[in-house]
C-alpha cells in the first residue's frame, strides 16, 4: 500500500513540481492504516494479531489493547500531518517528518513495555516467543 501510494502521488509530485502530494502520501497512508485495524477489530478481528502471531507472546486481551493503540496513533499522525501540510513549508514539513518518524520508533518500542501485563507465562521479557 505505501510503495503504490508512493509511485503514484511521487510521480504527481515530479509531474506538476509540487511537494504537496507527497507530503499527502503520509497522511492518506497513516489514515488507511489506522481505518484498515480499526474495521478489522469493529468487526471482532485482531489484524495485528493474525500478522504478528509468532512474533509476540500476549494474551488476547493484549492483542486488543495494542490494537486500539495502534488505531489512535495512526489517527494521530494522519491527523497531525494534514496540519503540518496545511501550516509548513515544505522544508518545515522535513523537520516535522524527521519528528514523527522518532515518534513511530519510540512508540513501537513502548508497546514492547506497556504491554507487560498482558504478556503470557511462555514469552521472553520483551514479550516475544521464544
Amino acid at each position: 500500500m505505501h510503495l503504490v501510494l508512493l509511485l503514484f502521488l511521487g510521480g504527481a509530485t515530479v509531474l506538476f513540481s509540487n511537494p504537496t502530494y507527497l507530503i499527502f502520501k503520509d497522511t492518506l497512508f497513516w489514515g488507511i492504516f489506522g481505518l484498515i485495524i480499526l474495521i478489522y477489530y469493529m468487526n471482532n478481528i485482531l489484524i495485528l494479531k493474525k500478522l504478528f502471531i509468532n512474533i509476540f507472546d500476549i494474551t488476547e486481551k493484549g492483542w486488543r489493547v495494542v490494537s486500539i493503540r495502534w488505531i489512535v496513533f495512526a489517527f494521530m499522525l494522519s491527523i497531525s500531518n494534514q496540519i503540518a501540510l496545511i501550516y509548513f513549508t515544505p522544508d518545515q514539513w522535513v523537520i516535522y517528518k524527521m519528528c514523527t518518524l522518532v515518534a513511530l520508533v519510540l512508540f513501537s518500542m513502548l508497546q514492547f513495555s506497556s504491554s507487560r501485563k498482558h504478556r503470557n507465562p511462555t514469552a521472553n521479557p520483551w514479550g516475544m516467543k521464544v
